[in-house]
Order: C-alpha cells, then sequence, then structure tokens
C-alpha cells in the first residue's frame, strides 16, 4: 500500500505500517482513560473532528466527504450544511425570551433557538445541541448535524420490550421527545445510550477549529521545508502539524507523505497530498490571513516506553490555495523544558488490584497533552501530545519528582495529565494472530495545576462483577442475546457514572479489531443491567467493559459535559458469544 494511498487510514493509523518502536501502548487510550477516541498510533482525541470520529476510546474513524462527525455519539452523519449560529435573536438557551420560558419561544422571532418559551408539557423532554467552535479565540457556533442519528428516548419495560419515542428536531438543533414517561429513560443517540430521568437535557458540546474552515480541491499539496531536525532514524522518529485556529492535527504526517528522508538527514522537504486529506478526512485547509499558525514538532520514541518532542518550531505563515502547490518553512530546535511537581501515590493506586481484570502485570503509566485554554482543561483530550511514559509490564514506575519534559507549546496553552495505573487484557478473536488490548484499572485526568498536591487515587473498579451469575473475566461462548451484567459499588470513592460499553470482535488482517455494538451510560444508583434485544447478534463474538466513573459536573443533566478532572476504573469480559 502506499503512502497516498495509507490516508485513508490515517485517523486510526496501525502498528501494521509503523515499526513497533513508534507505537504507543494499546494500554494508554481505552474507555477509562479517553471521552473521545484512539488512534492505534497511541493518543487519545477529542473525537469530534470529521477526520478523527469516534467516543468512550473508541478507535478514530475518518468521516466521508458528505459527512459530518456527531461529537455527542462519536458517529459520522450525513452533512445537512453548516449555517452560523445556533438561531436568531435569543438563541440558545438564553437570551431575549429564551430558556424555558419568557414571551415568544418556538423556533423563531425574538424568544428563538434553545427550548423556546410558551406552554411546556411537564411529561415532554426539551434538548438543546450547539456545537461551539473554539481554540485562543472565538470560532463561531452552529446547530448539531445530527443527520440520520436523531435523538430518541427509550424505555426498557420489565418485560425486556422497548418503547421507542422520536424526538422533533428544530432549525436550531432544540428538540423534542414527546410524553415521556416520568422516571428513568435512555436519551439514545446511533449506538451511545444515556440514563436520565431529567425533563431538560443538553448535548451542548465544544469543538476544535473555526467553523469556516475550507476544503481543499485535486491538487493541493503542502510541502513543510524543514531544517534543525535531529538526524532522522525511519524506526523512532516521526513529524507532527498542528494549527490550533483550524483545529488540525496532523499527528504523524511523516508516514502519510509522498517522499521519506534517508537516514541521518538533518534538512527535507515534506510533501503533503492535503487535497486527499481534505477528501478523506475533511481536513480544513490554513489561512493565515484568519489566523492559523503551524506549529512542526519532531517526536522521538525509545525502547524504554518514554514519548518526547525532540524538536519544534513554528512555520512561515501559509494561507493555502485550493488547487495549488503551497509550502511553509520552518527551522526546528530542541524544545524548551517545563518543570512540574509529580508525586504520585502509587500505594493508592496498586491496592485495588485485585479488582482488575487480570492481565500484564499492573504499570504507572504518564501522558502530558495540550491544547489552547480553556478549552483544553475544560473539557477536550488535548490537541497535541507532549510528553509520556509507558513502562513495559514488570517494570518498576516510579517517576521523577520534580518532573522535567518537553513543552515547545505556547504559553497560553493548557496542559493536562493523565495517570493510569493498570495493565492490559487480552483477547484474540477466532482466526486471528493478534489480540485486541484492553485497559484494566484506574485512571485520573487532571490540569496540570492540580500536581502541585500529592495524586491519589480517587475510584476503585466495580467490585464482584458478573455476567449472567458468572465472572466477568470467563469466556462464555453460549450467554443468550439479552445478558445481565451485575456489579458492587466500588471499595473508593461515590461514582457519579458507570459506563458500560459492548464491542464486537472482527478480523483484518489477522489482526483481532472491534466495532462499537453499544455504548451505555447508567446511573450511580445502578447495581445491574439488563442488555437491550438488538445489541448482541446471534453468532458473534464480543467484549464487554465496565467502568465507574467519578466526575466534577452533572451528567445526568448535561450530557457531553466530562470536563477535567476525571478519574475512572474499569474491568474487561471474556469473550461472550450469544
Amino acid at each position: 500500500m502506499s503512502k497516498v494511498h495509507s490516508l485513508l487510514f490515517i485517523a486510526s493509523l496501525s502498528c501494521a505500517v509503523a515499526s513497533l518502536s513508534a507505537c504507543k501502548p494499546v494500554s494508554k487510550c481505552s474507555a477509562t482513560s479517553c471521552n473521545g477516541c484512539c488512534s492505534e498510533l497511541g493518543q487519545c482525541l477529542a473525537g469530534n473532528m470529521s477526520n478523527a470520529c469516534g467516543r468512550a476510546g473508541t478507535t478514530c474513524k475518518a468521516c466521508g466527504a458528505t459527512e459530518m462527525c456527531i461529537a455527542t455519539t462519536g458517529a459520522c452523519a450525513a452533512s445537512t450544511g453548516t449555517g452560523g449560529g445556533s438561531s436568531g435573536s435569543g438563541g440558545g438557551t438564553s437570551g431575549t425570551g429564551g430558556g424555558t420560558s419568557g414571551t415568544g419561544g418556538g423556533t423563531s422571532g425574538t424568544g428563538g433557538g434553545g427550548i423556546g418559551g410558551g406552554t411546556v408539557n411537564p411529561n415532554d423532554v426539551e434538548g438543546t445541541c450547539t456545537q461551539t467552535y473554539s481554540f485562543d479565540s472565538d470560532g463561531g457556533t452552529r446547530p448539531c448535524q445530527f443527520g440520520a442519528n436523531t435523538p430518541s428516548a427509550i424505555i426498557i419495560g420489565e418485560d425486556g420490550g422497548l418503547t421507542t419515542i422520536v424526538s422533533a428536531v428544530r432549525p436550531d438543533s432544540s428538540f423534542t421527545l414527546a410524553n415521556v414517561p416520568m422516571g428513568p429513560y435512555f436519551l439514545k443517540l446511533g449506538t451511545t445510550w444515556f440514563k436520565t430521568s431529567q425533563r431538560r437535557v443538553s448535548l451542548d458540546y465544544e469543538s476544535l477549529g473555526r467553523v469556516d474552515g475550507a476544503m481543499a480541491a485535486t491538487g493541493t499539496t503542502l510541502t513543510v521545508a524543514t531544517t534543525g531536525m535531529q538526524p532522522w532514524n525511519d524506526l523512532t522518529h516521526f513529524m507532527s502539524l498542528y494549527s490550533s485556529n483550524s483545529g488540525v492535527a496532523m499527528e504523524a504526517f511523516s508516514l502519510y507523505t509522498t517522499n521519506a528522508p534517508l537516514g541521518g538527514e538533518s534538512a527535507f522537504d515534506w510533501r503533503i497530498p492535503y487535497d486527499q486529506y481534505s477528501t478523506q478526512l475533511l481536513t480544513p485547509m490554513l489561512d493565515s490571513t484568519k489566523g492559523d499558525a503551524v506549529l512542526i514538532t519532531q517526536m522521538e520514541s525509545s525502547s524504554s516506553g518514554e514519548y518526547r518532542t525532540v524538536g519544534a518550531g513554528s512555520g512561515s505563515a501559509v494561507a493555502m490555495v485550493s488547487g495549488q502547490a503551497n509550502t511553509t518553512t520552518v527551522a526546528l530546535m530542541s524544545p524548551p523544558a517545563s518543570t512540574t511537581p509529580l508525586d504520585v501515590s502509587v500505594s493508592s493506586f496498586s491496592q485495588y488490584t485485585s479488582d482488575f481484570t487480570t492481565g500484564t502485570a499492573p504499570t504507572l503509566n504518564l501522558e502530558f497533552t495540550t491544547g489552547p485554554k480553556p478549552l483544553h482543561e475544560r473539557a477536550s483530550d488535548g490537541l497535541a501530545f507532549v510528553w509520556g511514559s509507558y513502562p513495559q509490564a514488570g517494570a518498576t514506575a516510579t517517576p521523577p519528582n520534580p518532573l522535567s519534559y518537553p513543552n515547545p507549546f505556547p504559553a497560553s496553552w493548557g496542559t493536562t495529565v493523565m495517570i493510569q495505573y493498570g495493565g492490559t487484557v487480552s483477547r484474540l478473536f477466532t482466526g486471528a494472530t493478534e489480540p485486541r488490548r484492553y485497559f484494566s484499572g484506574i485512571t485520573t485526568t487532571v490540569p496540570i495545576q492540580a500536581l502541585a498536591s500529592p495524586i491519589a487515587a480517587t475510584i476503585s473498579p466495580p467490585k464482584d462483577v458478573q455476567l449472567n451469575g458468572m465472572p466477568f473475566a470467563n469466556a462464555q461462548p453460549a450467554v443468550t442475546r439479552t445478558p445481565t451484567i451485575s456489579w458492587g459499588a466500588p471499595t473508593l470513592g461515590t461514582v457519579s457514572r458507570y459506563l458500560l460499553r459492548v464491542e464486537q470482535l472482527q478480523l483484518s488482517s489477522g489482526r483481532t479489531t472491534s466495532r462499537v455494538a453499544g455504548t451505555f451510560y447508567l446511573l450511580p444508583t445502578d447495581t445491574s443491567f439488563t442488555l437491550p434485544t438488538n445489541v448482541l447478534l446471534t453468532g458473534q463474538s464480543y467484549v464487554l467493559t465496565l467502568s465507574a466513573y467519578k466526575l466534577s459536573t452533572n451528567i445526568e443533566r448535561d450530557l457531553s459535559d466530562f470536563r477535567f478532572p476525571i478519574s475512572s476504573a474499569s474491568v474487561v469480559s471474556g469473550i461472550v458469544k450469544p
């Protein structure tokens, strides 16, 4: 497969096309450590971009040229056009006559937008969904692009039967679910199910980039003329391009250029086929006239599991012209170092090892990511990877304190730190030679300011998890299509949400891969859940992951609001086959 054709797969970069030493360990990005999607190169991305779409730690996927990424579900859906703002005067859920009451209301007029004013049926569920673009500055807003995945309410009866109520969606993407019975129900978007009893819900979310990003036509290229590189090593080095204002993050673009340097080179002109990025991944062009700056980094991996920025530089201003060759020049320099305290109480994590699913020996993994404030420190999984340490199983994993790490990114950006203690659990699909690996353990993600105090575990995994009365980790080759998962509350911490993710295993070039069959956000009071009839298919193989989340927000009302700090702990099932 040529590098040009490999662009089709850049949203889920695979160790199959890169050397093992250039692949970040799978354990660092998972449902428990990532609210967005995981590239197989290892970075947790926000999951709300058309070139990297997904939620709950699934593998990032690229939407088609006529599709948009629905961040609330991680699904690609047909685009219905752009359009600015969330509504007219009084838009969103506030403004003159806006919100849930006031004069006017509905979907137009001075009270338009949001859930509007006027009479409200107490049995109706009202919701909003606005996509707000932001980086260092305001990037604009627009209604969510639901496509075919409009919100619906699902009520599961005592007999397991499903009652579905389809929403009425307004032009500003606010919606009504009529006559939903009082009490808990599921708000369903694609394969994502949110359990809630709220009558007012928000799917509003923030996104990276500008609302007016333009795509590149055939013939558009971008040459990154780079000097000052560390002598190139094809086994350990890779290059990345970031442009915060436009929301572009080209991780490891060096794997997908139309040319490649010889070993030892310190200067090279990287030719990126930008038209294919736009066509396949909907990557917008860079426009310096709108504030789009370019930052290039050179990353290096080591055999000990450390990933580090070894060179960085700002590219020359480029206002890309569609259909033409474009060039930016950059001189890389060794990145300046930042220092932070990093006092991790390993014992506070390791005392719950007996609650983990048995896999590789637990280790302490660390990752620093960065992105523009305040978005990154609120809810984004980060634009750019800075530094990480992923010791091999069984290795001593006590980080230095204080820790010095390379940080070439703007001082205005925020940095978050993921502390993950646990191991990987392998599940091998029939006919595959390479398993899919899942993380079982505890993850805490905090803004870097939180490192001024010692970091300790705040949540442990659900206890005594069973599937149809059998230990969760057992393989079960003959279960019903509606198995019941039961569990006890974690020993440590107060649960904000449980997350049950169901993945269907598949075979791809000898590797065990998966697709998400269902993601279920459950209430903190739940201790059991029976899967609906339409999730598992007879004869297919599945792996389930159950996670306990400790959050700082009311996720029963603000369904897409996963802001830091976030702590989670997870266990993994055996292979389940109905």
